[in-house]
């Protein structure tokens, strides 16, 4: 047999058994990871725990606190909060990394005087020196709608009973 058919034969019996062997199996490219929504890399929306301990804000009721305010986007209208809730900005939503979840308060616009009731439904805002995120309608309602950042006092009415899974017990109909 000529040294060019053996070589030939040689190769064909190699790619033969190397298909043999990989019948059957897909072969898949490394795909990238996928990249995060904008709005889930917002530090915003992570649960407030560190190295597997939940942590809990304090009852704060009654402390009143000065400091600023600054006004949600519209374009977070729809993403979730942390309480599980959707963003809407017709709402009476607020943002406190101090006050618990469900935490109702009074917000005082210090320029004006006009002021709002709103719930705390997410955490932040993650901005040094501001005490309060507030839904485009509350800030309207307070006279903050187009000046992004006000001066306000923010009073807590009445915080949630927390039940036994941590979480804010539900109020018993009646």
């Amino acid at each position: 047999m000529p040294r060019f058919l053996r070589v030939a034969l040689l190769v064909f019996l190699v790619g033969c058994f190397g298909t043999a062997q990989g019948a059957g199996k897909k072969v898949s490219k490394p795909s990238a990871p996928k990249a995060a929504k904008a709005h889930e890399k917002h530090p915003v929306h992570h649960r407030n725990k560190t190295r597997g301990v939940v942590k809990h804000p304090a009852d704060t009721s009654g402390k009143t606190r000065t400091g600023k305010a600054s006004i949600y986007s519209h374009r977070l209208a729809g993403n979730k909060m942390a309480n599980g809730a959707r963003m809407d900005p017709n709402s009476n939503n607020a943002a406190s990394k101090t006050l618990p979840l469900e935490t109702r308060a009074r917000v005082t616009n210090l320029s004006n005087g006009k002021s709002a009731v709103v719930v705390i439904k997410d955490r932040g805002p993650h901005i040094k020196g501001r005490i309060v995120d507030l839904s485009p309608a509350t800030a309207k309602m307070i006279g903050a709608g187009k000046q992004g950042v006000v001066p306000v006092e923010i009073t807590p009415l009445k915080a949630p009973q927390v039940g036994s899974q941590g979480k804010p017990a539900k109020a018993a109909a009646g």
